[in-house]
């Protein structure tokens, strides 16, 4: 892939990230034009000629793709904006727009082909058959792999979802190209089965499927996804390189698109550090995020009485309570103060157990130790 990057970009070194995202967008959806203009004259020439639906129903999905092309360069160009006054945190998100615009574009030329299929199958006619046509058909797969391999790999990438949307399209085509084939070999066989409009029906339904399975991959990043546990683990383990650091947790990483984030973490720290020197170990650790992830990072500080025995010896009995209730529940944020003590409870969201459930059964063991207790009850962000 290397190698081919370089053939069309060059051992170009880009300014920055939102640079090179807007290069390679750019380059695939010129691309994915092109050739979905090209395979979109053949195959309406081939349907044409052979009075083939399901061809025609295909060559119509390329010309919805080129429509998708179009998005994809327009919504690129928008994206690689940079940040201004009526945008703060950038543009990127227009990516997650631009995705919703192709899938859109998808469901609509389904349903339109699955009325045009049942009505072929309700009043077939004759499909007309060659050889060269099914070869050409054949061939035009290669330049959908083409635009699979080039989506996929350079939307991985740069972390693109209206280019990897586009790489899963192109993906459902050559199975609908597959499809189209088969009918167009069977209806040359049997004249009395509507194979045409039997295949241009599967298709059209696939199409479907296609676009609201992806469909529904950009509503869920829109409401917002679990973060990406890679990436918390990573700047955590950046957060605790400082040694006066002794936990880290509630890590909430944003993202704007296009490759920008924004984070925020809780640090627990020795409460004996003079403020001054608390805030240059958190400084530290957020300019090494941002040197390393270029993730702008704000940590809240946790202060910990970690000499005082008493504050050990209930931190110990409430984390063997809590893996009593479940071994899956944690606690952090562990503090005495005036007696009482005061922390959060972590309940995955994968546990059977509610905030209810927990809470009453804490209650109940801390209530038989003797202790008393301010507990605050929260969830991962972070998917598992």
């Amino acid at each position: 892939m290397q190698k081919i990057l370089e053939f069309f970009f060059g051992k170009r070194e880009y300014a920055d990230l939102k640079a090179k995202r807007y290069a390679y967008g750019r380059f695939t959806a010129i691309n994915g034009l092109l050739c979905n203009l090209l395979l979109f004259g053949i195959k309406i020439l081939i349907g044409i000629v052979t009075a083939s639906i399901s061809i025609i129903s295909d060559a119509f999905n390329n010309l919805s793709d080129c429509l998708s092309s179009v998005v994809s360069l327009v919504v690129n160009r928008i994206a690689s904006k940079p940040a201004d006054r009526s945008h703060p945190f950038g543009h990127g998100r227009m990516e997650y727009v631009g995705a919703l615009l192709v899938e859109n574009i998808i469901l609509v030329v389904g349903v339109e082909l699955l009325l045009n299929s049942i009505n072929e199958i309700l009043n077939p006619h004759e499909v007309k058959f060659s050889w060269p046509l099914f070869i050409i058909l054949t061939l035009s797969i290669l330049f959908k792999l083409w635009l699979v391999f080039l989506n996929r790999h350079l939307g991985k990438a740069i972390n693109n979802l209206t280019m990897l949307t586009v790489a899963q399209d192109a993906l459902g085509d050559i199975l609908i190209t597959c499809i189209t084939l088969a009918t167009l070999l069977l209806s040359n066989f049997n004249k009395k089965i509507p194979f045409d409009g039997i295949g241009g029906l599967i298709v059209s339904l696939f199409i479907i499927a296609s676009g609201l399975k992806m469909l529904k991959e950009i509503i869920d990043v829109l409401i917002g996804k679990p973060n990406d546990l890679e990436m918390v683990k990573k700047i955590a383990e950046i957060i605790r390189r400082q040694q006066e650091i002794f936990g880290v947790h509630d890590i909430l990483v944003h993202e704007y698109g296009n490759g920008v984030y924004f984070a925020s973490a809780h640090a627990e720290i020795d409460q004996n550090l003079t403020l001054s020197q608390a805030h240059d170990i958190a400084d530290k650790a957020e300019n090494d995020i941002l040197k390393e992830m270029g993730i702008m990072t704000i940590i809240h500080l946790d202060p910990l009485d970690i000499k005082d025995e008493y504050t050990h010896e209930c931190l110990k009995k409430v984390k063997t309570m809590l893996n009593e209730i479940n071994s899956d529940l944690s606690c952090h944020d562990f503090r005495v103060m005036e007696g009482k003590l005061s922390f959060d409870v972590l309940i995955p969201y994968h546990t059977s157990l509610s905030v209810a459930d927990v809470e009453g059964q804490l209650n109940q063991k801390l209530a038989a130790a003797n202790l008393s207790a301010n507990v605050t009850y929260d969830h991962s962000y972070t998917a598992q």
